[in-house]
């Protein structure tokens, strides 16, 4: 079995921090962009993506299944890295357009991941023995 490298560790302690982050405030986010200002905070929270309001803020209740999503992959990184060493690279597609919905903390998780995931350690790691 392969050494788990440095950075595949340190993405496993990001995921797990952004979907803890995700988790506590996308409830808040999503309340933010449900309420009575639906259209004003929906455009505001997504940097005028996603102006529709109510549709929108319901929508974004999606945060926080994606925060649970980022926790146990995150926990999985770090307990048990071989099997989750094929999902890694799939995380940031699922990451990054969470920005339409007003989260900006699994965007810049995405983009850290994407840059973490193209270190040749972790290349040669991710592919196998």
């Amino acid at each position: 079995m392969p050494e788990v490298p440095q950075k595949f560790q340190m993405m496993g302690i990001l995921q797990l921090a952004a979907g803890v982050c995700n988790v506590f405030f996308g409830w808040a986010v999503g309340s933010m962009v449900w309420g009575t200002v639906g259209t004003a905070c929906s455009a505001i929270a997504t940097l005028g993506l996603c102006p529709i309001g109510f549709l929108c803020g319901f929508v974004s209740f999606l945060i926080v299944p994606v925060g649970v999503i980022e926790i146990v992959m995150g926990l999985l990184m770090l307990i048990s890295p071989q099997s989750v060493r094929g999902l890694v690279a799939w995380m940031p597609l699922l990451q990054i357009p969470m920005i339409l919905l007003g989260d900006l903390i699994s965007p810049v998780m995405g983009i850290v991941g994407f840059i973490l995931g193209r270190d040749p350690e972790v290349i040669g790691f991710i592919e196998g023995m």
